[in-house]
């Protein structure tokens, strides 16, 4: 194949939307393009710009131009996503952790949330918020602020020995009184 006919056919398999500017030598010795959008320049192998009898390649565009530069939702981190990706959410997240965090802060921050004991051990230290113990995590409970066991909202939950709540749950003390001591 010549270079003119390399040409053409990057031409219409790319739908002209990039410029070959290295010499074709064979299918399998890259050649350099450059994107007639963005300017940007890389190197490919031939096989992957056309399509081949025994398979169908899809040439997926300039690396540049597929990408857009986004900030993660939940860290602030910049990071590249694909822009058809990016088009199709309104949250962005740079990892799967980034966004797993952010999903157990909307179940955490529910008012309904059923499991607010597990809801409060995931968001505060697995001790007494009064007195300190942490012998037992399972003897621990979790103290609705307002009393209302409505709300549990995860501000309103905290992790108590079975001593200090049933100081709060007698009204023998106040939690700003406890808290003092």
């Amino acid at each position: 194949m010549t270079q003119e006919e390399f040409e053409t056919r990057v031409r219409e398999y790319t739908h002209d939307s990039v410029k070959v500017i290295s010499p074709y030598i064979n299918k399998r010795t890259h050649v350099k393009i450059k994107c007639k959008t963005c300017g940007y320049e890389w190197e490919i192998s031939p096989c992957s710009l056309m399509p081949s009898t025994t398979k169908t390649y899809n040439f997926i565009g300039c690396p540049e131009c597929k990408y857009t530069e986004c900030i993660c939702d939940e860290c602030g981190k910049k990071f590249k996503r694909l822009k058809s990706i990016v088009n199709k959410t309104e949250l962005h997240f740079c990892s799967k952790e980034c966004g797993n965090r952010y999903k157990n802060k909307l179940i955490l921050n529910t008012q309904d949330s059923a499991d607010y004991r597990r809801n409060a051990f995931l968001t505060y230290p697995h001790k007494c918020a009064v007195c300190g113990w942490d012998e037992d995590e399972d003897i621990l409970e979790v103290h609705h602020k307002d009393e209302n066991r409505n709300n549990n909202h995860v501000s309103n939950l905290i992790i108590l020995c079975p001593i200090c709540h049933k100081y709060l749950t007698l009204h023998k003390k106040t939690l700003s009184q406890l808290l003092k001591d």
